[in-house]
């Protein structure tokens, strides 16, 4: 699992992951075909959001049921997320790539050149290194190992 922010290099990293064979499950993907109107601050626990949630958690256990390692494309920041998969999936490894320090400035002048639709936007990209990064609460995850 990679863990960041929005323009970190999260999905960099699982798509090279995914050339050696690892099935790679991108919530951003998942996000655009279940709820195509998503907004780009969206919450993943309820209305529309669960939705998408329980689909990319889907993708992740089918890949795993099938023998595959998987790459969980997603912030991995609020920890409540990698705890649904480990319930989903209690005999999985999990190994956290952490991109946390990523600077901040770097994320957004990333997401500013993405494609209008795929973009966060520097309010929502902050509005998460507020809640996560900078209170130190992504941190509330210990049954992975670090990478």
């Amino acid at each position: 699992m990679p863990r960041g922010l929005p323009g970190s290099g999260k999905s960099t990293l699982a798509r090279r992951l995914a050339g050696s064979g690892v099935v790679h499950v991108e919530l951003d993907v998942v996000r655009r075909r279940v709820w195509p109107g998503c907004p780009p601050s969206w919450d993943p626990y309820s209305g529309e959001g669960l939705a998408v949630q329980v689909a990319f958690e889907a993708a992740v256990v089918a890949g795993l049921a099938a023998g595959r390692d998987v790459v969980a494309d997603r912030t991995s920041l609020n920890p409540e997320g990698i705890r649904r998969l480990k319930r989903l999936a209690p005999h999985a490894q999990i190994v956290m790539h952490s991109l946390v320090h990523v600077p901040l400035t770097v994320c957004i002048e990333r997401d500013a050149v993405r494609p209008i639709g795929e973009r966060v936007g520097k309010e929502g990209i902050w509005a998460l290194h507020d809640r996560w990064i900078a209170t130190g609460d992504y941190l509330d995850w210990s049954e992975c190992d670090a990478a």
